[in-house]
Parts: C-alpha cells; sequence; structure tokens
C-alpha cells in the first residue's frame, strides 16, 4: 500500500468518526431539547409522586403570580384554546406557544388577571387530568387534585390520574402561597 493510499484510508476514517461524533451530538441535544420542553410536566409528575397526602397542589408546582388555571384536553385547537383565554389572533400563536396533536399532550394555561403568565405543555403520561371542564378557569385555591394510581404500565410502575376536588366552602379555604 502507497502512502497516498494511507493517507486516503486515515482521512476516510476520521471523516466517518467525526460524522459519527456530529451525529450522536446532535442526538444528544435534541434530546436535551425536547427533555427542556418537557420540564413543566415532569415537575407535575414529581409534586405527585412527592405527595404525603394524596393530593397534587398546583400551586406549590408553579409557585408565582397566577390566579386561575384553565386545563384543556387533548386535540384542543389552538384557535378555540386563545378564544376561551381572551388572546387575540395576532397574538395567539405567541402565547399558545404549541397545538395538541394528538392523545398524549394537555395543556395548562396559568392566567393572573386577562393575562396568560405561562402556557405548560403537559404529557399525559405524567398524569391524566381528564376529564376536563375545558374553557372552566379554575382559581388558584382549589387547583388541587386528587391523586388515584391508574393502570399498570409496561415500564412496571401505575398511570396517575388528576382528580379534581369539591371546591372548599369559602370559610375554610386555605390561601395558597404566591
Amino acid at each position: 500500500m502507497s502512502r497516498v493510499d494511507g493517507f486516503v484510508r486515515k482521512a476516510m476514517l476520521a471523516a466517518c468518526v467525526g460524522a459519527i461524533l456530529l451525529i450522536g451530538l446532535a442526538g444528544v441535544g435534541v434530546t436535551i431539547l425536547l427533555s427542556w420542553d418537557d420540564a413543566d410536566s415532569k415537575a407535575i409528575w414529581r409534586h405527585a409522586l412527592a405527595s404525603k397526602d394524596g393530593q397534587l397542589r398546583l400551586y406549590e408546582v408553579f409557585p408565582g403570580e397566577w390566579d386561575h388555571v384553565y386545563v384543556f384536553a387533548p386535540y384542543m385547537p389552538r384557535g378555540s384554546v386563545c378564544r376561551t383565554l381572551g388572546v387575540t389572533p395576532v397574538d395567539c400563536e405567541r402565547v399558545v406557544t404549541f397545538e395538541s396533536q394528538d392523545d398524549g399532550a394537555m395543556s395548562l394555561a396559568l392566567v393572573a388577571g386577562a393575562r396568560v403568565v405561562r402556557y405548560v405543555e403537559h404529557g399525559r403520561g405524567n398524569g391524566d387530568f381528564g376529564p376536563v371542564a375545558t374553557g372552566r378557569p379554575v382559581p388558584r385555591a382549589q387547583a388541587v387534585y386528587r391523586i388515584v394510581a391508574g393502570e399498570a404500565l409496561s415500564t412496571g410502575s401505575r398511570s396517575l390520574a388528576f382528580v379534581a376536588l369539591e371546591p372548599p366552602s369559602s370559610a375554610a379555604m386555605p390561601v395558597p402561597p404566591r
């Protein structure tokens, strides 16, 4: 084998190794981006698993300024969500950042006054808020759900369902922290 052939083989090997590394890094980047988008949904799951009393309090998952939460079922068109939230057509795509296209994705909108302060994509694999009263705001203090273990999954764990509690009387209603 000549020196040129050896050089060509080494160059081709280096190019192949470089391409494999580039593809691997791109895959890691996509995984990081997808898991980043799912951070809010995973936070709901973690809070549910950590619950000591079998209740999920959304004001503990999402501290900060918000007065109401809207839970939207899968397949809810973006335009319907925007109309329900009072978002203008001009601002709709900016505020409602995704549209549920399958049975596995729900959304939650946290609203302060008349402004959407957070729009969350929630994977039902991290707990199912169904059935939901789509289009009905739930006051912050009443955004408390009973955690119910569901069916066994192939992973060995169980699915979770979040069932809305009956609204407490106004005299006994706790004031959630902000």
